[in-house]
């Protein structure tokens, strides 16, 4: 049992329970489901055996069976709300509390059920209603099983969406955990519906193929609102940008990530104006994350100079421009490049970083200013196009 492990690890303990609870509810589920054959519950009989020996009338025993079952389920409820749920608080996570709180007395209703089918069933009455009666009780199982997935499944999922919400500050908690959470309720739902119709014996192929072919015409009707929301996924997953960045899209838009959901993303322009796009193509094509890896950004600004200027000067010159602008980081520290000797002009790049990309725009436009005003300070002429034309005389 879970309460012997004395002097365990707690967490040793948890990762036992995790394991074996849900495991325990679905082989527990396998054997109680009802679509059990008597020769499938042989072995129960030895306690039928044991009864027998004692106690003539066959309605004592199937009383005296189905007090045991009760009892044996109100015993299990008594311990998981004493001895294991003390243990589940021992723990740093919550996630076994919830299950065991929200499943325990659902699981006893389930033992109570079966051990009400096993006395009905030792009564071996051929009628139509004791078959009803047994029928009725194993689709009462399924049911309170199918409870039991689904609220094991949704908590699950959504101590995993928040965690990674947490960690990453994604928006998988408001997106993502809802749609994995229908998604689950859906599945167990099919299932259980799969197997009652097994106890009334209609044919389940045709059903599958019906919704086969349901699943076909509405995945090709909602092709391009489940390709957006598969894109939506993707991006929230990939982390490959979050609420508050400042994103380059491929066709060149910029603007800041304001909301990412499931078909959609919202971006806000630098005019201030609401783009709307849909994930599918967003997903596949090429953006700019002016956030990550971190907020330093490079900026590089280009001048030209006349030929004839002292290169060593104007690359002083560049540098010594830039050094009381707040906002530029001192490392990596600033460089200039002897960029290209062109047609009218030599190209210098003046290259540094920025502590918040945020600012690149102002901190760009007040370092082109100083930088003009120090070429022009220093008397460096900044070139522009110029051709020259040589005649010659006839």
């Amino acid at each position: 049992m879970v309460w012997g492990f004395k002097g365990a690890n707690p967490f040793v303990k948890i990762k036992f329970f995790i394991i074996f609870y849900p495991s325990f509810l679905f082989l527990v589920g396998k054997v109680f489901i009802g679509v059990l054959h008597k020769n499938h519950m042989m072995s129960l009989f030895i306690l039928f055996d044991i009864l027998e020996k004692g106690v003539q009338n066959r309605y004592v025993i199937a009383l005296i069976l189905f007090i045991v079952f009760l009892s044996f389920a109100k015993l299990l409820l008594f311990l998981s709300k004493t001895r294991l749920l003390k243990l589940t608080k021992r723990t740093k996570t919550r996630i076994d509390d919830l299950i065991v709180k929200k499943t325990n007395k659902l699981f006893s209703w389930v033992i109570i059920l079966f051990g009400f089918k096993i006395s009905v069933a030792y009564l071996k009455m051929q009628t139509v209603y004791a078959k009803s009666v047994i029928d009725l009780i194993d689709i009462l199982i399924i049911l309170l099983l199918t409870i039991i997935f689904i609220i094991i499944g949704d908590i699950l999922i959504f101590n995993w969406g928040h965690r990674f919400s947490k960690k990453t500050k994604s928006g998988v908690h408001d997106e993502i955990v809802p749609l994995l959470q229908a998604l689950n309720r859906i599945f167990f739902i099919i299932v259980s519906g799969l197997i009652i119709m097994k106890i009334w014996n209609l044919k389940i192929i045709g059903v599958l193929t019906s919704l086969g072919l349901a699943g076909v015409v509405i995945g090709f009707a909602l092709r391009d609102s489940l390709s957006n929301m598969a894109g939506g996924v993707s991006l929230i997953l990939d982390q490959t940008f979050s609420v508050g960045d400042f994103i380059k899209l491929e066709s060149g838009e910029m603007g800041e990530v304001i909301k990412v959901g499931l078909r959609s993303t919202r971006i806000k322009t630098l005019d201030n104006e609401l783009m709307i796009i849909p994930n599918g193509p967003l997903s596949m094509s090429k953006i700019t994350n002016y956030a990550k890896p971190n907020n330093a950004l490079r900026v590089i600004i280009e001048v030209g100079v006349v030929y004839g200027s002292n290169i060593d000067k104007v690359k002083k010159v560049l540098l010594d421009s830039i050094t009381d602008i707040s906002g530029i980081l001192k490392k990596p520290a600033p460089e200039v490049w002897f960029d290209k000797m062109a047609d009218f002009s030599l190209n210098f790049k003046l290259l540094f970083y920025i502590r918040n990309y945020r600012k690149r725009f102002t901190i760009k436009s007040k370092a082109t200013s100083l930088v003009f005003k120090s070429l022009k300070k220093n008397n460096i002429e900044i070139a522009f196009p110029t051709r020259t034309v040589y005649m010659k005389k006839a």
